[in-house]
């Protein structure tokens, strides 16, 4: 499972998904969990990710996740 949160600030959000999450067992980590603050000046018009640090967290979340689904 994995969790993320694209906000303009996101937090109180982002910990109220993970307790639900939690409560209903779901199978994340820290890995596989990303709150990206700020969406709005990371992704351009055409919806590409113009922030190289937004952009190195998700293809980071990617590899978790997917080693996650293949355990």
């Amino acid at each position: 499972m994995g969790l993320i949160t694209a906000s303009a600030s996101g937090e109180k959000g982002h910990e109220e998904l993970q307790l639900i999450m939690k409560t209903i067992e779901a199978n994340f980590n820290e890995d596989t969990s990303l709150l990206i603050k700020g969406v709005r000046g990371k992704v351009n018009a055409e919806g590409t990710i113009v922030d190289n640090l937004t952009l190195k967290q998700i293809q980071k979340f990617i590899t978790e996740f997917d080693k996650q689904i293949w355990v």
